[in-house]
């Protein structure tokens, strides 16, 4: 049987609070939804946006592509259109996520002049 004085007191390893809670930006490659609908080709992804009080949304972005017709563009075409469209999503993606983690270790790291300095593009 443990005595009160054998019994060590001491604080949690990780806080009780955690802070804010709340969605995070999907990390994801996306391969998209091609669909052509009464003669118009549509490209459809999912996009990261920030509302007004700072939080992000996830949102289903519609691209309109072209018209798929003999006056128009074929589907070959619009399905290129589309593969196109999807690595400009990614590319911007991968982008800010790399830019936003760099900066992330920056702004923790080093001086507040310093970090200033990199997210200006003058260090």
């Amino acid at each position: 049987m443990l005595a009160s004085e054998d019994v060590v007191q001491s604080e949690a390893a990780t806080p009780l609070s955690t802070g804010q809670r709340g969605p995070v930006p999907k990390r994801r490659f996306q391969k998209g939804c091609f669909q052509i609908e009464n003669g118009m080709a549509y490209s459809f992804y999912y996009a990261d946006t920030e509302r007004a009080d700072g939080t992000l949304e996830t949102r289903r972005v519609r691209h309109f592509i072209g018209r798929i017709a003999a006056d128009g563009m074929s589907e070959r075409a619009a399905r290129r259109e589309h593969d196109r469209i999807m690595q400009d999503v990614n590319l911007i993606w991968n982008d800010l996520s790399t830019r936003n983690s760099v900066l992330s270790f920056f702004f923790h790291s080093c001086s507040s002049q310093e970090a200033a300095q990199v997210a200006a593009g003058k260090l």
